[in-house]
């Protein structure tokens, strides 16, 4: 992983400036390029072919176009291969050298072959042509801004870097807000910034004589197969298995992160039989235990595979002190209160590897949510008989919660998490706040993702809308939480192979028997140790509750109530005072929004 910078002009310290941003997105080295109509930056991770062969950006052979390359290309070896055969000429072993080359032989198809997460610009000398494209599922950011009428377009991997060009007034997005409040995450492109974008997966950017042209060249599509369920069980096992030793591939230590769920705790079994040496994985816990205590599981899975296993408690102390380097090294809010643990657990990672495996993608890609559930009954049974089946149901209460809340309130029928529903934010918000966001319609937003999707099911419309937009939120989160320990974060169940093979899958195996989650399971059993198979899905518990209960709440309250806090006119006083007497799930997750937005302020708008 690195960090990449740009813009279609000269201007060398504007582009010191943007590399200094992002130097803990790549420490190891630094290179730029600099010419009349280019200006290109790039801070490096080294992570493959470690020598200065290596060093970005990387020309070809007659030095007419070069790449900017962050992210791993698992295939690549398999690509440089058949580049070789046509006659092009490599001088590092590198996967970025790969793109390049790829570039030259295939233009924008190239794309199409590559197996990895990136972000990458390609510039060409010839035809003053810059091409800017990223990943398939979004692993790898790429944010953006354009002024069309000076034609200027400057790019980076993180925000923070564009902010540099002050040309480019720091203004918030109030649509991006009032959605981050509704979803805990932005659907679309838009960002906290006016005028900044993220370039959404599986699209990539083409600016060549004045005209900046965005094009999707990979969209999810279900392709389904018929296999038997012991079949697909049977090939789960054998995708997974090349999928890890794919992204095992790497010239420094590789460890991995373990939860105590199935999909890590999947990924870290199954690169252990691989690995080399003995792996070492990454655990957090709370002071608080009972149901936020996933280490019983975590740490049978470490002992089983006889890792080397570093665990990190977090108390509430480490809250207030980690919470505003966290937002600024998002950039802006993302997601919910499970990041809390991401970057503590990250800086433990960065003292012993320089890459971690996650398992991300499992619950997204094979049905690991009670909304996939409350669904699959909504489209296929409304019998009485199906209906007792769900009161026994463990996640009885989350599959109600998204069969019937729906009535009092509209936009949960989508199936993603609502944070603040529209009538809620009537309550909460200021006359002015809603004013400046009157146009904004959740259910607008959410068409405009599932826009060209109009046939499928219901069931497969939520598979796309995770996949599209809940899914490349974690990998953000997980990116930038990494990146600020100058680390890399790999998602072995993300691999291309496995998301072709996931959408080839009917729901009804997915959900077979009404397991969530089941392909993953039954195909591991025997595999990872009995223990998991005992407890009930947790989702990565985080007691901001209980910590507000024991005091977490007078920082809550110095931050939200606080005059400048308030000036903004974005909350209403009262309903934040209320709000701070409460502790449940709900108000926790409306607390953690608004101190997100009200801290971002802080450290991105307000003056320094």
């Amino acid at each position: 992983m690195c960090g990449i910078c740009g813009f279609n002009w000269e201007n060398e310290e504007l582009l010191k400036e943007m590399l200094v941003s992002t130097k803990h997105r790549g420490p190891d080295d630094q290179g730029t390029y600099i010419e009349k109509n280019m200006s290109l930056g790039h801070n490096r991770l080294s992570i493959i072919d470690l020598s200065e062969n290596g060093k970005n950006p990387l020309w070809n052979e007659n030095k007419t176009i070069c790449v900017l390359h962050n992210g791993e290309i698992y295939n690549y070896k398999e690509i440089k291969k058949e580049l070789i055969e046509k006659k092009h000429r490599f001088r590092s072993k590198t996967d970025s050298e790969v793109i390049l080359h790829g570039y030259e032989e295939f233009g924008e198809e190239i794309l199409k072959k590559l197996n990895g997460m990136f972000a990458f610009a390609i510039y060409n000398r010839m035809n003053k042509r810059i091409f800017v494209a990223r990943d398939r599922l979004g692993i790898k950011p790429l944010y953006y801004h354009y002024n069309k009428k000076e034609n200027k377009l400057i790019f980076a991997s993180e925000i923070k870097a564009i902010l540099n060009y002050k040309e480019l007034k720091k203004e918030p997005n109030y649509e991006a807000i009032t959605e981050y409040l509704t979803f805990q995450n932005i659907l679309d492109e838009k960002t906290f910034f006016k005028g900044i974008n993220i370039l959404p997966p599986g699209n990539y950017l083409t600016l060549k004589n004045n005209n900046l042209e965005k094009v999707e060249y990979w969209k999810p599509e279900f392709r389904y197969k018929k296999r038997s369920y012991m079949e697909t069980l049977n090939e789960f096992r054998e995708i997974l298995k090349r999928s890890i030793k794919r992204h095992l591939i790497s010239d420094v230590p590789v460890g991995s992160y373990l939860s105590g769920g199935f999909d890590s705790g999947t990924a870290t079994t199954m690169a252990s039989k691989i690995y080399p040496n003995k792996f070492n994985t990454f655990t957090c816990t709370f002071d608080v235990k009972g149901e936020y205590d996933e280490t019983p599981c975590a740490r049978a899975v470490a002992s089983q595979i006889g890792a080397n296993n570093f665990e990190i408690e977090l108390k509430k102390e480490d809250f207030v002190k980690n919470i505003e380097k966290m937002i600024y090294h998002l950039d802006e809010p993302k997601v919910g209160i499970p990041i809390i643990s991401q970057y503590p657990l990250s800086k433990l990672a960065s003292k012993h590897v320089k890459v971690t495996l996650t398992g991300h993608g499992g619950d997204e890609l094979f049905a690991g949510y009670p909304v996939f559930q409350a669904k699959l009954f909504a489209q296929k049974s409304k019998t009485v008989k199906a209906f007792l089946k769900i009161l026994k149901n463990k996640k009885r209460l989350n599959i109600a919660y998204y069969l019937f809340m729906p009535k009092i309130y509209p936009e949960i029928k989508n199936g993603i998490f609502i944070a603040f529903p529209e009538k809620e934010k009537i309550k909460a918000l200021t006359k002015e706040f809603l004013h400046k966001t009157k146009e904004y319609s959740p259910e607008k937003e959410v068409k405009k993702v599932l826009k060209n999707y109009e046939n499928l099911t219901e069931i497969e419309k939520l598979q796309l809308l995770y996949m599209k937009t809940y899914l490349p939120s974690l990998f953000i989160a997980q990116d930038k939480m990494e990146m600020a320990h100058s680390t890399e974060a790999r998602v072995p169940l993300c691999d291309n192979e496995l998301v072709d093979f996931s959408l080839s899958i009917p729901i009804e195996q997915k959900l077979k028997n009404n397991e969530l989650k089941g392909i993953i399971k039954n195909s591991m059993k025997g595999i990872i140790p009995d223990i998991l198979y005992s407890q009930e899905k947790r989702g990565f518990p985080t007691p901001l509750g209980n910590w507000l209960k024991q005091g977490l709440d007078k920082y809550f309250e110095e931050v939200l109530l606080s005059e400048k806090a308030i000036k903004r006119n974005i909350y209403k006083k009262k309903y934040v005072k209320k709000l701070l007497k409460k502790t449940d799930f709900w108000s926790v997750n409306k607390l953690w929004c608004l101190l997100n937005i009200e801290l971002w302020h802080r450290i991105f708008i307000d003056p320094s």
